[in-house]
């Protein structure tokens, strides 16, 4: 599951002031603030005056920007503004007198929905604009704005949906509905779409699915080498923390052409423990930030501080204000087959389902052969030969993934021995009842023999006594016979 920002987005660098704005001291997009005249603004916009006049702004409404009011920590209410779109632009000579604005411009991610509207809306029964260009409302798309399907006869046709509005039963993992992330407690901006959120909401089930969430850490490099130069106090901004501490008495931080003396590197982990992340820089002397505890990195630089950090924009030594939120990753990992399953009545439904948490049918890289593209079902299938073959140790991914491998083997490896082990068991157990049977019939046997001779010896004895009387009648038979002869003679 991969998750990017789909909207550009501009935060305040310090709480609403009290005062006035007059026209032109507050331009967003080329749209001044207000049109005409002045506007009186109370402390922390409590009658929401500026956010009214950013909101209602209709210019403002066609081009996908509205603003909204965030409380921070020690700083007060400070002010926001959002695009659907790809960009926000903010200008005037004023910018930061009222709203802490910073002039600049900051780019938006692509987003998973795709938006066709004809000319205008009207009360056709068909959708007649569209019809021009071959598209017909109910044919197309699966989604609108408030979640149904396309109806014919407005018009507007949506193809997927921000994958920033997941609902619970969006997706399913083995049957079992995975819950919209929540808020993590420890980050200021979007803190519910983070690698931990979402890997809380698929452990939270793990018992039932089978399935476990690693956590890939967000990680994003400066698009160019650090230039030397001197960064003042709100230039760079990570996860609502400033980290340049003032060192130079009144100057800022200096920092070396490749961050040379890892000044900026030892300023951005110097509050590690408060912004969850970590710096580096590579061989060319760029910046390389990266979360831990599945944070997200939300970088906020003016266009001083990206004039000399190169975080993200790079447009010469001008540079650009930055407001840029990058997310991290999650790998579902299961040392069984498992299934993951959008909701919807049809396949493309089920597909908007699943792209909602950046997946979709026929692009997941498994063996598994139901993972078809356009059936709203992915099936993730385990083949050990192929993921020892593919392990590469080099990155920390290809580590993480070589030692759940191993730790997948040697389950298979306990399991077997498990079922060595018991089957030995059963052996045993049946030998020494095969040995018990046959001692018992041995002594059966000799039991039997031993009567057997018994009662033979009886009847020998028996008939040996008979011989010996019948002899002794015999022998005293022809004594007596003997003596009458002796007498007659």
């Amino acid at each position: 599951m991969i998750f990017f920002n789909a909207q550009a987005m501009v935060n305040g660098q310090g709480q609403i002031q009290a005062g006035y704005i007059n026209s032109g001291d507050l331009v967003v997009n080329g749209i001044a603030i207000p049109r005409s005249g002045s506007l009186i603004v109370s402390l922390n916009d409590n009658d929401n005056v500026l956010l009214d006049m950013i909101n209602d702004s209709e210019e403002l409404q066609k081009m996908g920007i509205r603003a909204e009011k965030y409380n921070t920590d020690g700083s007060g209410v400070r002010i926001r503004l959002i695009s659907e779109r790809d960009s926000i632009t903010i200008s005037g000579t004023d910018p930061s007198k009222i709203a802490r604005l910073i002039s600049g411009t900051v780019k938006g991610m692509k987003s998973t929905e795709i938006k066709i509207k004809g000319y205008q809306t009207d009360n056709s029964p068909m959708d007649n604009f569209l019809r021009k260009i071959g598209l017909l409302g109910t044919q197309y798309g699966n989604t609108e704005e408030n979640g149904a399907d396309n109806s014919s006869g407005n018009d507007i046709l949506y193809f997927g949906r921000d994958r920033m509005q997941y609902d619970t039963g969006d997706v399913a993992i083995n049957g079992y509905n995975l819950g919209k992330p929540k808020d993590d407690g420890i980050l200021d901006v979007y803190a519910d779409k983070s690698a931990k959120a979402w890997a809380d909401a698929v452990n939270l089930i793990k018992n039932e699915t089978g399935i476990e969430a690693d956590i890939i850490k967000a990680m994003q490099t400066g698009s160019g080498e650090v230039k030397e130069g001197i960064l003042q106090q709100k230039d760079f901004m990570i996860n609502g923390i400033d980290i340049i501490r003032d060192n130079t008495g009144g100057n800022g931080i200096k920092i070396l052409k490749g961050d040379a003396d890892n000044s900026l590197i030892y300023a951005v982990n110097e509050y590690k423990d408060q912004t969850g992340v970590t710096a580096s820089k590579d061989s060319e002397g760029r910046l390389i930030l990266s979360a831990i505890y599945g944070r997200n990195i939300h970088v906020q630089s003016s266009s001083n501080g990206n004039k000399y950090v190169k975080f993200e924009a790079d447009l010469g030594d001008n540079g650009i204000a930055q407001d840029s939120v990058y997310f991290g990753n999650i790998r579902l990992v299961s040392d069984k087959t498992f299934k993951i399953k959008g909701a919807g009545s049809s396949g493309s439904e089920r597909e908007i389902s699943l792209l909602k948490i950046g997946l979709s049918g026929g692009c997941a890289n498994t063996e598994a052969t139901s993972d078809l593209k356009g059936d709203g079902e992915i099936t993730a299938g385990v083949n050990y030969k192929t993921a020892i073959k593919n392990i590469n140790v080099k990155t920390q991914e290809g580590a993480e993934i070589a030692i759940r491998t191993a730790d997948a083997a040697l389950n298979n490896l306990e399991n077997i021995r498990s079922g060595l082990g018991s089957t030995q068991n059963q052996l045993t157990s049946t030998i020494s009842n095969l040995s018990a049977t046959i001692i018992n019939l041995i002594s059966s046997e000799s039991t039997i023999r031993d009567f057997n001779f018994a009662e033979e010896s009886s009847v020998f004895s028996k008939t040996q006594v008979l011989l010996q009387a019948g002899s002794y009648a015999l022998a005293q038979s022809n004594a007596s016979s003997q003596s009458i002869m002796r007498l007659m003679h």
